[in-house]
């Protein structure tokens, strides 16, 4: 975990085969989610975990294969 000046954090787990990454932008009122997984399936559920604990009021979200 690295807290910055500005306030803004960043936190990665590695787990296994897998990553998360998150960013906060403080100032933009962001959470910045990067979720490496082995299956696109598997990446959602992180993300639905967030969304479910966090409750945001608006969520983007992309796909990319990597490789």
């Amino acid at each position: 975990m690295r807290v910055a000046a500005d306030g803004s954090v960043s936190v990665f787990l590695f787990v296994d085969s897998c990553h998360l990454s998150a960013h906060t932008v403080p100032e933009s009122g962001l959470l910045l989610l990067d979720a490496f997984a082995p299956t696109e399936t598997e990446a959602k559920k992180a993300l639905d975990v967030f969304v479910r604990r966090l409750a945001p009021t608006n969520v983007a979200s992309e796909s990319h294969q990597r490789g």
